[in-house]
């Protein structure tokens, strides 16, 4: 079975027991291309999915091009997006992702997404719940894709869209799993003092929909309504806790703090923790070439 990396901050012990990856919406990535489409492809996708709209209202009536865009538009919204890499051993997403090399980069088995959580309703058929490969080109999908079949046609341009990149982002060497914002268990608010008024009133109107656990976590019991008003702000962060089975390995930043080295390694070494199984590396930079070292510590 393949292995998955993810570079992260370390966000302490308590972590190590309920360990979750984040689902991002497109708008909230790094990289400004991710959520819109070129001209061309925006146009034809209008002009297919009206027809579609037509069918589903059965009215006869086209919807117009703005509210279909909009509809086009979110329903990329719609999807999470968990980023990961083929390499443990990259600088640079060191550096840029966990904390300068002072967090951690967890090596998931690519069942990492399975769960006992019912699967959301795929309107387009886009999920990919084990990591698919990113695309890297120094053209953004330019050409709408045709088929015979429109909802395939939509599936397939969607999907192009939330599969390609720059190809200034090839060292990432990326995988990403592409599921429905609502597969999400759990929502962390970010900081509560910029959630305005409307906000507030929403939370209080779907109050019904989850629970706060004393780590102030949203935990979601019907995820819908939740995706629908918070999920393309980057005040809540969406969460998926992933089953201990399917995580493989640790490996530990160059500048991780020593005591905290230390006290991973003896939480990890008592037999009754979660994540016992797993190996943990200690990474080191090299005295002779610009790499890293990684040096086996548990099970030692």
């Amino acid at each position: 079975m393949n292995t998955y990396y993810k570079y992260t901050k370390f966000y302490g012990l308590d972590y190590l027991k309920d360990i979750t990856v984040r689902l991002s919406s497109p708008s909230s990535l790094n990289d400004p291309f991710e959520k819109y489409f070129t001209k061309e492809v925006r146009t034809e996708l209008v002009n297919r999915a009206s027809e579609i709209f037509i069918d589903e209202n059965k009215t006869g009536k086209t919807k117009s091009a703005p509210y279909i865009n909009y509809k086009i538009i979110s329903s990329i919204w719609a999807y999470g997006i968990v980023s990961l890499s083929e390499t443990h051993r990259n600088l640079l997403m060191w550096s840029h992702y966990a904390d300068e090399h002072r967090g951690i980069c967890i090596g998931f088995n690519e069942d990492l997404m399975e769960s006992e959580k019912e699967r959301p309703v795929d309107k387009y058929n886009i999920s990919h719940y084990n990591p698919v490969k990113v695309n890297y080109d120094s053209i953004r999908p330019e050409h709408y894709i045709h088929t015979n079949n429109q909802q395939d046609e939509i599936r397939i341009n969607l999907l192009n869209q939330l599969t390609t990149k720059s190809d200034v982002w090839i060292y990432e060497k990326e995988h990403r799993c592409i599921v429905p914002m609502s597969f999400a268990d759990r929502v962390k608010i970010l900081n509560k003092n910029e959630i305005d008024e409307f906000g507030l009133d929403v939370l209080n109107a779907i109050k019904n929909d989850y629970k706060v656990d004393n780590m102030d976590n949203y935990i979601l019991n019907n995820g819908k309504n939740f995706c629908a008003a918070f999920s393309n702000d980057k005040n809540f962060a969406f969460l998926k806790k992933i089953n201990p089975k399917s995580i493989k390995s640790i490996h530990l930043g160059c500048r991780i703090n020593k005591l905290i080295q230390e006290a991973i390694l003896a939480e990890v070494s008592n037999p009754s923790h979660p994540l016992h199984h797993i190996e943990i590396y200690q990474y080191e930079a090299s005295d002779e070439r610009f790499e890293l070292i990684a040096k086996k510590c548990h099970p030692s």
